[in-house]
């Protein structure tokens, strides 16, 4: 027998969101997803593919976790516990695409790190020191990071024969050495440097960024008139058959334009560097705020085969909470 005394840790949050998927019958069922940044592939429970009537293939994938174990479940419930978030202030305009976050619930699928950062949106907010992070995605918000409650001690006595338990316990208990030098890659740097060069400061308090390109991309971007045109043709062609859709959408876009978070361009301003984005509405009908967002593709290919996203560097995250 091994008696062994150890602290309940601080509760960790992780990013999930709550997707509402169609099978073939066009039977909505609502799955829970977690975005894994650190899993090398995607995974879906056996239960949720029966429900869409998937197609299955027998491979020989082998899966580990900490300290080589294995297990049969994607994850165990995610949180462990309740989290009392009575005393949190989210803002109202974001708009959470797991509310029941801080509730233990199963989780259906995993998308790893194939997808993780075309989900991620550029918007971030933090509830302040030793809460969590809030950070927009394609699903809407997501909550991540630790939440620093009193630790009480907790008793446990296991029986082990072997140095198996001790290994585990070291491992999980080990912690990097962090210096106070960042560790960037060169684009990262490079990315650091563009900003701090180019940010600039306008008379109504407002900061201009310039996007961070790539310089071996400059000149690779094709024609995005052709594509951009033609998807709008079809969102217009949608709306005249939908007018509440219209009606959002429109009111959307007024605002945008209102808040002066987008402008009029002329057409004689064009040049060889324009990029036309497609854009499309998304709903989420249980939102109290808003339920129409438009979300603007920069994924969108041009005719080079390159899109907008592809000429850009990718920066370092600054932040003191990272997302996991």
């Amino acid at each position: 027998m091994t008696s062994l005394t150890t602290a309940v840790p601080s509760p960790v949050l992780l990013s999930t969101v709550v997707l509402n998927i169609t099978d073939r019958a066009g039977v909505s069922h609502p799955a829970r997803a977690l975005l894994d940044s650190g899993a090398q592939s995607n995974f879906i429970t056996g239960r949720m593919a029966q429900f869409l009537e998937l197609p299955r293939k027998l491979i020989n994938l082998p899966l580990s976790g900490i300290g080589g174990s294995t297990r049969s479940n994607l994850s165990a419930d995610i949180p462990t516990h309740r989290i009392d978030i009575s005393h949190w202030k989210i803002p109202e305009t974001c708009i959470l695409a797991d509310p029941s976050f801080n509730r233990p619930g199963t989780i259906d699928i995993i998308l790893g790190a194939t997808h993780f950062y075309e989900i991620l949106r550029i918007g971030r907010l933090s509830l302040g020191d030793s809460m969590p992070t809030l950070q927009e995605t394609e699903f809407g918000w997501v909550v991540s990071g630790t939440i620093t409650e009193p630790m009480s001690p907790v008793m446990c006595v296991v029986a082990t024969h072997t140095n198996e338990l001790g290994n585990l316990m070291e491992q999980c208990f080990t912690t990097e050495d962090l210096s106070n030098t960042p560790s960037w890659s060169s684009e990262e740097r490079a990315c650091e440097d563009h900003d701090t060069a180019t940010t600039t400061r306008e008379e109504n308090g407002r900061y201009m960024v310039q996007l961070p390109r790539k310089p071996e991309m400059i000149g690779k971007l094709g024609n995005s008139t052709t594509i951009a045109l033609r998807r709008f043709l079809a969102l217009e062609r949608r709306l005249q058959r939908e007018p509440d859709t219209k009606s959002a959408y429109v009111d959307f876009m007024d605002e945008y334009l209102h808040f002066s978070h987008t402008s009029k361009v002329a057409a004689s301003s064009k040049n060889d560097e324009s990029f036309y984005l497609p854009h499309h509405p998304v709903f989420k009908t249980d939102s109290t705020t808003t339920k129409c967002r438009v979300v603007f593709d920069a994924l969108s290919k041009s005719s080079t085969g390159v899109s907008l996203n592809d000429t850009l560097m990718v920066g370092p995250t600054i932040q003191q909470d990272s997302v996991r």
